[in-house]
């Protein structure tokens, strides 16, 4: 007895193999996919080193770049207060010539004899 293979319907053989091939990837395939993963997050890991190393420098640029302002502030602050001390002051004053005079009073007519508008008293507490 001659036995006889049974084929399967062209349709249905294609369909298999296509679910197949979506359904299991090949072990080519997934290790590509992680090879090119592993390889992006480095590359992103090292990009962000590198942005953290700069905004690091940055910072420390401006930090130094404030030390030196507060100290040129604090040597002006020193200036100007030994600037404007009474007697330095007095010193300038008189090098450029002022002397100090004797206060000049003016004499006020007594309370009494103040003229005041009509129809205006003066009130004594």
């Amino acid at each position: 007895m001659a036995s006889r293979s049974l084929q399967a319907p062209l349709s249905r053989v294609g369909k298999q193999s296509r679910v197949r091939a979506i359904s299991t990837p090949s072990v080519r395939m997934v290790v590509a996919v992680v090879v090119t993963l592993l390889i992006l997050f480095g590359w992103l890991r090292l990009i962000l080193a590198l942005e953290v190393a700069s905004t690091g420098r940055q910072l420390q640029v401006l930090s130094e770049d404030l030390k030196e302002i507060e100290r040129d502030n604090d040597y002006v602050g020193m200036r100007l207060a030994g600037a404007l001390d009474p007697a330095v002051l007095a010193a300038r004053a008189e090098e450029a010539g002022f002397q100090l005079s004797k206060p000049d009073y003016v004499q006020m007519p007594p309370p009494s004899a103040v003229v005041l508008p009509p129809g205006r008293r003066v009130c004594r507490a």
